[in-house]
């Protein structure tokens, strides 16, 4: 009889248990729960961690270096709440759109906006842009809210990065495209 509650037992456990999947990759996953789908969709690293603990769930090639890319917009959104936080900056604040920034939203490896000259967005506007359509403009000018200068700007991403303990992290503008697809004609604009 023992025995038999101990099988049972065990049976009951292994039944209320969540069914794992063991995979080699997020597309064998995927595929593994009946979806068909392509190998041009897997990714080229990934991870998924409990927020609550911070145990990793799922990886896959997370120690290789990657560009931030777009990634790099929410550190500078982060600087940006935290002055908003303390008051230094107001979501109703109005930025008016300069030249510079028209200039800059029209070219053609950064634009995915175009601003005109003299339009005015708030804060909140401006956020909201960096964030749905990830706007390389809307980023530039909230940046310059904080600071003008983009070579301390992004000064202060890699400090607060390193206080962040991401140790293998390093910003070098505050929206994520590659320096050298700006080209120097607009460089001035990007990092000065």
């Amino acid at each position: 009889m023992k025995q038999i509650l101990v099988v049972l037992f065990i049976f009951i456990l292994i039944l209320s248990q969540p069914a794992y999947v063991f995979a080699e990759s997020s597309i064998d996953v995927t595929r593994a729960h009946g979806n068909s789908i392509s190998d041009f969709y897997q990714p080229k690293g990934s991870i998924i961690a409990d927020s609550q603990t911070g145990r990793i769930l799922w990886e896959e090639h997370i120690d290789k270096p990657w560009r931030p890319a777009s990634m790099s917009k929410l550190m500078t959104l982060s600087i940006v709440l935290e002055k908003i936080q303390d008051g230094t900056l107001s979501m109703d604040k109005a930025v008016t759109v300069t030249a510079d920034d028209e200039r800059f939203s029209h070219h053609p490896l950064l634009s995915n906006n175009i601003m005109h000259k003299g339009t005015q967005y708030t804060i909140r506007e401006l956020i909201n842009l960096l964030i749905v359509p990830s706007s390389n403009v809307a980023t530039r000018m909230l940046m310059q809210q904080i600071e003008p200068d983009t070579g301390k700007f992004v000064a202060m991403m890699n400090q607060k990065a390193k206080a962040l303990k991401m140790e293998h992290t390093h910003f070098t503008n505050p929206f994520g495209a590659e320096n050298r697809s700006i080209g120097k004609n607009i460089y001035h604009l990007v990092v000065t």
